[in-house]
């Protein structure tokens, strides 16, 4: 994938976080096809060997942010519009047993391997690098693309998925665009944390399965309820009925989802809601929220409410929590 020292005519920008270890590509140029010449050395160390191709003559710019694991490669796109095409001369040059999965969340993409898909933000599209594909963008975009040994796309997985079109579909991106975005931001010493990170996209990929033709009870998994949750904790009305209405299915069937992770849905909602409570009791800003107004903050229409979930869950009283926790940073530096 990006096995090669960098060309020195890739002069733009190339950097790489120690601590991180991220590799970022940038281009800004004036010149339209100059800024897409340095672009396709870019894309060749970062992905596979690519032939950009100029959509405006505004000139180029382009950033790709990239972190590895060793099961796959995660990179974080931004650019003006242009197209990308991988030709056969490509794959007769350098072959690679890879496919990228592309998680779109802003602009339009006309992907063409096999079928031609227009994938609007939210849409996922999946390009095997073995065979020619072209991506054209017409404007300003962003992506997630992360590169996946070919055996990790099982059999049943089709190339393109229009999930902006369903909550479930929607649940699912956001699911991806979510585990992208924690190995982009993961230090590189926590490298147990990136396999797991690398394990769960992987079994996520295997949700993809029948999202194109079957009821939204069977599409629907838990894991894309639990991420609805993870995002919308601070609603006090979040519980099973606001799921079940939101993913089109009985509530009955959301208790079943949850029942395999020996967990109810209303126990991780709290937890989530605990955990988010804990940040703001521990937050280090100069002024410190009121215990009213974090339980408001996060989901908790009573105070007082709040306050014996809280010591439910920990042993102590939020405000309790919080004096131990400041006693706890002012002996850390003395």
């Amino acid at each position: 994938m990006a096995g090669h020292p960098l060309p020195k005519s890739f002069i733009a920008s190339f950097q790489c976080d120690k601590v991180v270890q991220m590799k970022t590509w940038q281009v800004t140029s004036n010149d339209t096809h100059a800024g897409l010449t340095k672009w396709a050395d870019g894309l060749s160390e970062a992905f596979v060997q690519l032939e950009p191709v100029a959509t405006s003559r505004d000139g180029f710019f382009g950033q790709i942010r990239q972190v590895s694991t060793p099961e796959m490669n995660v990179s974080l796109v931004t650019s003006n519009g242009h197209e990308i095409r991988r030709l056969r001369h490509h794959i007769r040059h350098r072959s690679a047993d890879i496919k990228f999965v592309n998680i779109l969340s802003r602009g339009r993409s006309l992907v063409s391997q096999g079928s031609e898909f227009e994938a609007v933000p939210m849409d996922v599209s999946i390009v095997d690098t073995r065979e020619p594909y072209a991506i054209r963008q017409d404007l300003p975009f962003q992506l997630i693309s992360v590169a996946v040994p070919t055996d990790w796309i099982g059999k049943g997985v089709e190339r393109h998925y229009a999930l902006s079109q369903t909550s479930a579909g929607r649940e699912l991106s956001h699911l991806f665009w979510g585990l992208g975005n924690l190995l982009l931001q993961s230090d590189a010493s926590q490298s147990h944390r990136r396999a797991t990170l690398a394990q769960q996209f992987r079994h996520s990929l295997g949700l993809l399965i029948g999202m194109d033709d079957c009821t939204p009870e069977r599409r629907t998994s838990v894991e894309m309820l639990q991420s609805y949750i993870d995002r919308h904790y601070a609603q006090p009305d979040l519980r099973a009925g606001r799921l079940a209405a939101h993913f089109r299915m009985s509530v009955r069937r959301v208790h079943q989802l949850f029942e395999p992770t020996g967990t109810t849905v209303s126990e991780y909602i709290n937890e989530v809601r605990m955990n988010a409570a804990l940040k703001c009791l521990t937050s280090n800003t100069d002024e410190a929220l009121a215990i009213s107004d974090i339980a408001w903050q996060v989901g908790f229409g009573d105070p007082s409410y709040f306050t014996r979930r809280f010591r439910r869950r920990f042993g102590v009283s939020p405000r309790e929590y919080r004096s131990a926790h400041e006693s706890l940073a002012i002996a850390h530096l003395s």
